[in-house]
């Protein structure tokens, strides 16, 4: 009992000491996307499929997008006017 009370306690001890916050990790996560998405990684196939599929979606709905400037060489930005409600 005494051996599964020690042994318990040390590994309590090691998992509190290992834990990581999930803040930290987000951010190790936004930032590797970040530097994947300047890196410009050429799309497969089937990835660009889906998105010559999607501009073709967007472009063919009623209303405007609106291009933004982008901070990132061969990343495009566009953002979807909000269009006003009728009454």
């Amino acid at each position: 009992e005494y051996l599964a009370e020690t042994q318990l306690s040390e590994a309590n001890r090691l998992q509190k000491k290992f834990r990581r916050s999930g803040k930290k990790v987000d951010g190790e996560v936004r930032e590797v996307l970040v530097e994947r998405m300047k890196q410009g990684m050429k799309l497969d196939e089937d990835q660009e499929n889906v998105f010559q599929e999607l501009e073709i979606l967007f472009r063919g709905e009623a209303g405007g997008w609106e291009k933004l400037q982008s901070p990132y060489e061969g990343m495009e930005m566009e953002m979807k006017k909000q269009q006003k409600k009728r009454e």
